[in-house]
């Protein structure tokens, strides 16, 4: 396809007209620009040469070296670390595959960046290269390059090839090359035109170039793009074509979308696929193009640095905007604040043209079926039929006035009209009914109206949000959870969660109840005009002076932050973000499109576009220093010992919008999450303890993060007292110290423990000595007397029946206390074998009896503790005794079992036993004692016994 260029470009190429400023616009209208001059920090005002590295920032070549650029500042870039020389003028710069920079200089020496740091690969060519006159990308990844030694070369896996010999190039320099997809090679001389390898020899190409030093090299599909000091020119199909004529061009560029750039000394051009050719001379002097990962087109210049950068948003009226309302059959229809109203159906612009209607200005525009229904500022509310008639409604036929600000049709037909001052009207089948605050309106001034999927229509109003359904009206206010009652807008998304804009930003209602934003990011704490949701769950928020877009899900959700949200202004063609209060001022088509309405006009996105942009951010560690020292920056780095403070600087590159660059950071090691995102560059550590940690980097903006983090590795080194072998020294002194502590504690404990437990054998021989010197002696001298009386006394009978029972008595009282002597001189001392106990008391208590005592053991014998043994041996003593004084028993019987987790004694015998508690008499307690001991050990004692056959007493006590 032959190019055609405007009017005016081809004057101002010509000659006949000077060049304008931008052509006929179409440049400027889909690229925005940004410029930069020494004026806004750039180092030197003739940029050479420019590429992008695998960081994403921009490389710049100079005649004062390489500065690499991140979107914000120009920072020099030295041959090496530490080394402050400047390069010198650079003549190419060029990125390979794996995104090292490859830089020529004007000395002709070829140095390649790597690991950030410079090396000569050619050094290790043989014969020695002395000069490389030229350089470009080959097929596959590989390097060409041309030397005035050893020719045409080709780099690739690290070592050079020849792909062609000196004698078999032509005499002229070599000063530029392209490689077609086929695999051929293309050069261009400094004087002698065009030529092609093959077979190793290079061969012209012919005649039918406008000029014979050909400047530039540019593949597109099957055709060459040729730029040379007369024009440019392109080879296809074996002859030439001039597209462009006189002009020096200087530079050439084949982007993404097929367009072909020509950079030349009076402007800069740009050929689209269609063949259309747009000029801007504003550009001029172009020395270089280069285009980077997000589509952007850099320009090099004498002038300086310039970046067109795709426009995500189209200017579609240059007209100050007001309404916008999208039909359901795709139109978008635009309601100028001037008056008028202007149909868009496929980018074609149609004026309605029917008299009222195109003379008045429109607030808000709405339909449902045929017909289009507008109202305006003063005429009231009109439908304009699908056959183009037009209707009328206003104060006359029964409005409250004819101003009317926003307008809704609902799925029953009926037209809802909402007025600034006079409530709203709903119209349906002809008849009028007004509304006010007297009916349950929360305000007279309404200016939005929705309706969502139950029937509810809904109001936004100055004192709260207004909903009517199934005929009745219901407000919500700040009391209902509404962060402010002014509300200028309400939408429903395709969730069913209803928006409505107020001046603190905007708040979800879910079935019915205002849920409230837990957090609410900074910029969307201001008033809301305007909401919309575009087909890929995206909702669009325009603010008083913002443009907004923020995933619908993470607006509900607790852990929305700033980083969240993507705003879009100049740089992304967006001119004004300031839209106007209309009832919709922001609307998404049935295309997909997004229309927004500002005061410096129409504009439209499709948010495809904006899903294709998947490039992340990219992150870099700068620099580390420990209490103002900088450490070399390394993958791993160490940090001598007591360093209190750590400083990590960072910075990122998103060429398409540096400002909106987060950062997110970790240390592993201490850190147990990410940092919040934050727009500072640098994070500060204070007293880390010594060992290995990990510094982990993320870059972010319009919600893209960097998926490979910048890392570095940190050994903090540990001071002397803080190494392992000065640990375990103090740990070996401390342990030691609390053994010793330990072992003299234990002295001191048992020292005053023999002290208590000798006070208290003491005291227990004492008391025993005195019961048995005095208590006893009396109770036995009782016992004799009372005796010796029974003797004398012979009458009456019932003098010595008393005196009997008072002797029984005493005998009694002196059991029971020898009972107490054995028991006060045993509880200290320890019973070593509790079976030999056991048959020692035995046989004591019915020596000189008529019982006969046997004790058995069952299981095998084990230790047990002495509280357990006192306790048991006082059981069987007391049943013993029991069995031999009042039982009348010649057989007592104790068996002592040993089980595996308890021991059990039982008692038994032959003598008269008892019913109930007969086994009690009146001053006797035994039987309690027994089960008082037992339970003092954690055990039971039960007693089984009847008349006529005996008793047994078992006590189980468990042990384990």
């Amino acid at each position: 396809m032959r190019p055609r260029l405007a009017a005016s470009a081809v004057l101002a190429l010509t000659g006949i007209l000077p060049a304008p400023a931008q052509d006929d616009g179409s440049l400027a209208a889909g690229y925005s620009r940004t410029h930069w001059g020494t004026d806004r920090g750039l180092p030197e005002q003739d940029v050479l040469a420019v590429a992008q590295a695998s960081d994403g920032s921009l490389w710049i070549g100079t005649r004062r070296g390489v500065f690499r650029f991140d979107g914000m500042t120009f920072r020099p870039v030295y041959a090496a670390p530490g080394d402050l020389a400047e390069l010198g003028t650079v003549l190419g710069l060029q990125s390979d595959e794996g995104g090292d920079i490859w830089v020529l200089l004007r000395d002709r020496r070829l140095l390649q960046q790597r690991h950030r740091a410079f090396d000569q690969p050619l050094y290790s060519v043989r014969p020695r290269e002395m000069a490389v006159t030229t350089m470009s990308r080959g097929n596959g990844g590989t390097m060409l390059m041309s030397g005035i030694v050893n020719g045409l070369m080709r780099f690739e896996k690290g070592s050079f090839t020849t792909v062609a010999a000196p004698a078999d190039l032509p005499s002229s320099p070599i000063i530029a090359i392209a490689q077609k997809s086929g695999g051929r090679i293309w050069v261009g001389t400094r004087d002698s035109g065009l030529h092609f390898l093959e077979r190793g020899r290079a061969i012209a190409a012919g005649p039918g170039l406008p000029g014979q030093r050909i400047n530039a090299l540019a593949v597109l599909g099957k055709s060459l793009w040729i730029a040379t000091d007369r024009g440019v020119a392109r080879w296809s199909g074996g002859t030439f074509e001039t597209v462009v004529p006189r002009v020096q061009a200087s530079a050439l560029l084949v982007d993404r979308e097929s367009n072909v750039w020509i950079g030349t000394d009076r402007m800069l051009l740009q050929i689209d696929p269609s063949g259309t050719v747009h000029a801007d001379a504003s550009i001029h002097g172009v020395r270089t193009l280069g285009e980077d990962r997000h589509g952007s087109i850099w320009v090099g210049s004498t002038g300086g640095l310039d970046r067109l950068s795709p426009r995500i948003f189209s200017m579609r009226l240059p007209l100050p905007g007001g309404a916008i309302y999208a039909d359901p059959v795709g139109a978008a229809w635009f309601a100028p604040l001037s008056g008028g109203l202007v149909r868009i159906d496929k980018d074609r612009l149609t004026p309605v043209t029917q008299p009222g209607v195109r003379e008045a200005v429109v607030y808000s525009i709405s339909s449902r079926g045929a017909g289009l229904w507008v109202a305006t500022r003063d005429r009231g509310v009109a439908r304009i039929g699908a056959e183009g008639t037009t209707q009328w409604w206003t104060s006359r036929d029964g409005l409250p006035e004819n101003t009317v600000f926003g307008l809704h049709v609902d799925r029953t037909d009926a037209v809802w009209a909402a007025t600034l001052t006079a409530g709203v009207s709903r119209l349906s089948n002809g008849h009028l009914t007004n509304y006010t605050v007297a009916d349950g309106l929360a305000s007279n001034s309404v200016s939005s109206i929705a309706e969502s999927a139950d029937g509810t229509v809904w109001f936004s109003t100055a004192d709260g949000l207004s909903t009517f359904a199934n005929g009745r009206w219901r407000t919500l206010t700040t009391k209902d959870g509404l962060p402010t009652n002014t509300v200028r807008c309400v939408f429903q998304d395709s969730g069913g969660i209803v928006w409505a804009g107020t001046d603190a930003g905007p708040v979800a209602i879910r079935a019915g109840s205002v849920r409230p934003l837990r957090t609410v990011p900074r910029l969307l704490r201001d008033r809301v005009f305007g909401i919309t949701e575009d087909r890929f769950g995206w909702l669009w928020i325009a603010t008083a002076n913002h443009v907004l877009r923020i995933r619908r899900e993470r607006l509900t959700s607790d852990s929305v932050d700033d980083s969240d949200v993507v705003e879009y202004g100049a740089a992304d063609g967006l001119v004004s973000t300031e839209v106007t209060p209309r009832d919709r001022s922001i609307a998404t088509d049935s295309s997909g499109r997004v229309w927004i309405s500002t005061v410096a006009g129409l504009f439209a996105v499709d948010p495809a576009r904006l899903a294709q942009r998947t490039i992340p951010p990219s992150a870099r560690i700068e620099a580390i220093s420990a209490d103002g020292s900088e450490i070399p920056l390394a993958p791993s780095v160490r940090v001598l010992p007591e360093r209190r403070r750590v400083v990590f600087q960072f910075g990122g590159v998103y060429l398409p919008a540096p400002e909106r660059l987060r950062f997110r950071y970790r240390l592993d090691g201490f850190d147990s999450a990410w940092s919040e995102p934050t727009d500072t560059h640098e994070a500060v550590y204070t007293n880390l303890a010594p060992g290995w940690y990990r510094f982990r980097l993320a870059a972010g903006a319009d919600e893209l993060w960097s998926e490979n983090s910048a890392t570095v590795e940190v050994y903090i080194q540990p001071a002397w007292y803080q190494t392992i072998w000065f640990e375990v020294f103090a740990g070996l002194v401390l342990v030691a110290g609390l053994a010793g502590a330990y072992g003299w504690r234990l002295r001191v404990i048992e020292h005053r423990t023999r002290i208590l437990i000798d006070e208290r054998v003491g005291e227990r021989t004492r008391v025993a000595r005195e019961l048995h010197d005095t208590l006893i002696q009396n109770i036995t001298g009782l016992s004799l007397q009372i005796g010796g009386l029974t003797k004398v006394v012979t009458a009456p009978e019932t003098a010595r029946e008393r005196l009997a029972s008072l002797k029984e008595q005493a005998e009694f009282c002196l059991r029971e206390a020898r009972q107490s002597v054995w028991d006060l001189r045993s509880a200290d001392a320890e019973i070593g074998d509790l079976s030999a106990s056991i048959r020692e008391s035995g046989a004591q208590l019915t020596a000189g009896k008529s019982a006969r005592f046997n004790f058995e053991v069952e299981g095998a014998p084990r230790p047990i503790s002495q509280q357990i043994a006192l306790q048991l041996l006082r059981i069987a003593r007391e049943g013993i005794s029991n069995a031999a004084q009042h039982a009348r028993a010649t057989e007592i019987e104790a068996r002592l079992i040993f089980e595996s987790r308890a021991i059990r004694l039982v008692i038994s015998d032959n003598g008269c036993g008892f019913e109930g508690a007969a086994g009690e008499r009146p001053g006797h307690f035994g039987l309690a004692t027994m089960r008082e001991r037992a339970a003092q050990v954690g055990g039971v004692t039960t007693v089984t016994s009847s008349p006529g056959r005996g008793t047994m007493i078992e006590t189980a006590v468990p042990t384990a």
